[in-house]
């Protein structure tokens, strides 16, 4: 890869691009940073790795989209953005030229750049808890510390019963007085552990399986248990053009365009 810098021309991998450089553009390269154009002569990149749109985007310098954008504005063309008739200044990462050469300034490299920021979530190690965790984990919280501040009191109660007991009788004995607080802290600890639901993440589980089964038998595939808990309370679904509907019995009854304008099929 051709670039300069600080005014003089390198030859280097991509990976060894930094911020302020300024790459050379040729037709078939992938780009390895994000940047805006410096130059530009009939660039085109297939952004489908990142946006999804397999529609070759054009690409000029800046200056030259806003021209582009004030002439279609003065000949009434609408929706310009979806359209694609105003070409973008800016060269993502993890896009391919398709056509056409020029130069461009690299701003971003690294994790923050577009392909950084796609494989660092790829590459997550940790996995997020899903709603329905989240709550479990809220509630075994609060359960353990209603267990824990009840089996403190329970504790107190009965030493304050021991001492007072004690006091009025003045039957001390100390093998026996020991095991009733050794039995006082048993029961404590008796306390906090029957607190303490074990077998609630167990009927949950249990619960989603069956979930996942009846989700199957209505022609819905499940990969994963977890999916059910917000499956099942979806009240839209939202798709665009790359995604796939399965179930075949949804039918059209109305459509919302740019215009904020609802159009009732059925009338």
């Amino acid at each position: 890869m051709t670039l300069q810098r600080d005014g003089i021309t390198l030859d280097l991998h991509q990976d060894f691009v930094l911020v302020g450089d300024v790459v050379e553009i040729v037709t078939g390269m992938e780009v390895p940073a994000d940047g805006i154009l410096l130059e530009a002569s009939d660039i085109t990149t297939d952004e489908s790795a990142m946006t999804g749109e397999t529609e070759p985007i054009k690409k000029m310098v800046l200056k030259d989209c806003i021209a582009k954008q004030e002439e279609l504005e003065k000949n009434g063309e609408k929706n310009l953005v979806e359209r694609h008739e105003v070409p973008s200044p800016i060269i993502m990462s993890g896009t391919k030229v398709l056509s056409g050469e020029g130069k461009f300034l690299i701003l971003v490299v690294g994790e923050r750049s577009c392909i950084g920021r796609v494989r660092e979530k790829i590459e997550q190690d940790e996995v997020e808890p899903t709603p329905l965790q989240a709550k479990l984990e809220t509630l075994a919280g609060d359960i353990g510390k209603f267990g824990l501040y009840s089996a403190i009191l329970i504790v107190v109660i009965l030493l304050i019963r021991f001492a007072i007991m004690k006091g009025i009788h003045k039957d001390w004995d100390t093998g026996k007085d020991l095991k009733k607080l050794l039995d006082y802290l048993l029961i404590a600890i008796t306390v906090v552990v029957v607190a303490i639901p074990e077998g609630l993440p167990l009927s949950v589980t249990l619960s989603l399986a069956f979930s996942v089964k009846r989700m199957l038998k209505d022609q819905n595939l499940v990969r994963k248990m977890e999916a059910c808990e917000t499956m099942g309370g979806a009240n839209n679904i939202c798709s665009d053009k790359t995604g796939t509907l399965t179930m075949n019995k949804m039918t059209l009854s109305q459509i919302w365009n740019t215009n904020t304008k609802v159009i009732d099929v059925h009338k």
